[in-house]
């Protein structure tokens, strides 16, 4: 577990990522990031006794009542559309997680695989927020959330190519 941990910290400090050691659990490290839409609290934890690495990617998600099911279905659909990654939503915290999970055997020294992981964290709660947020304020189904993204990732691309068909 040391060995993993000093090469995350290597990682980090090559990356120019801010990280910080938990005081009280030896086996969690703090990384919080900005993403396009929110910013995030990222923590590694270290498990000694199934030698895995669990990465944890968390956003505030403020949730109304009566959303619990479309949010669930929405989680649902996302996490059938990732390979990678596993949304979670805890309705009494009010946060969405994304987790990801890797046996210590697949970081090699170099740590390459953390690039793969905390982008792909930070990607898929940054991607995948606005959806979250068109479900809980803006009443849409799982299914317009989700089409929605593409517009309103790329409005502008869009619009381009609409102008450049023939009428």
């Amino acid at each position: 577990m040391t060995k993993v941990k000093d090469i995350l910290r290597k990682y980090c400090k090559k990356k120019g990522y801010y990280f910080e050691q938990d005081e009280d659990n030896k086996n969690l490290m703090y990384l919080p990031f900005c993403g396009t839409n929110l910013t995030s609290q990222s923590k590694a934890i270290f498990n000694e006794e199934s030698r895995w690495l669990e990465f944890y990617s968390t956003a505030s998600l403020p949730i109304k009542k009566g959303q619990k099911e479309k949010l669930l279905e929405l989680t649902n659909t996302v996490n059938w559309n990732t390979l990678l990654v596993n949304i979670l939503v805890d309705f009494e915290k009010e946060f969405l997680a994304v987790c990801t999970s890797v046996p210590y055997q697949c970081i090699d020294n170099d740590g390459d695989i953390f690039e793969i992981i905390i982008n792909g964290n930070v990607y898929a709660i940054n991607y995948y927020y606005p959806a979250y947020l068109s479900v809980i304020y803006g009443d849409k189904s799982v299914e317009e959330a989700i089409d929605n993204l593409d517009e309103f990732y790329f409005a502008d691309e869009i619009e381009g190519s609409k102008k450049e068909l023939p009428n």
